[in-house]
């Protein structure tokens, strides 16, 4: 039998018998118990130095918290209003969403003085496509068709 690393070993043939039951004692070791413990004491010093490189690494990546918003005074001395939290972000978002349907949809004045009128999407389409008929401009769809 071969072992690395030159570990003394006694090679023992197949009449004889490891250790002699007339001995008084224990059985002979094959390896030092020397390179047991430095192995163990090397394995301990891996793992920490693993664990501190861990912590390391880890603390390395934190990002600084950012300092807690204070409120600022006012002109008047008093404290600012910070602002609050939507109490009800669906009903928010819902009435969001219907005033932007309207301007979608509905007539406004943008400038009265000069005549700017805001018209509903459907029929600003319709008169985009009135206007390019007039002119001989080939539609979108007339350029899509196979």
């Amino acid at each position: 039998m071969v072992f690395p690393f030159k570990w003394k070993a006694r090679r023992f043939a197949m009449h004889e018998a490891p250790f002699s039951a007339t001995q008084p004692g224990h059985e002979s070791s094959v390896f030092g118990t020397s390179r047991i413990f430095a192995f163990s004491a090397a394995l301990a010093v891996l793992m920490i130095a693993t664990a501190l490189i861990a912590i390391v690494l880890v603390g390395g990546f934190r990002l600084p918290r950012p300092p807690a918003a204070q409120p600022t005074p006012n002109v008047e001395g008093q404290l600012a209003v910070v602002p609050q939290l939507q109490s009800a972000p669906a009903n928010d978002l819902r009435t969001y969403r219907k005033e932007k349907e309207a301007l979608l949809h509905g007539y406004r004045w943008i400038d009265q003085s000069s005549g700017r009128l805001q018209i509903p999407i459907e029929r600003a389409m319709q008169l985009t496509v009135e206007r390019d008929s007039q002119r001989n401009v080939p539609s979108v769809s007339a350029k899509v068709a196979p």
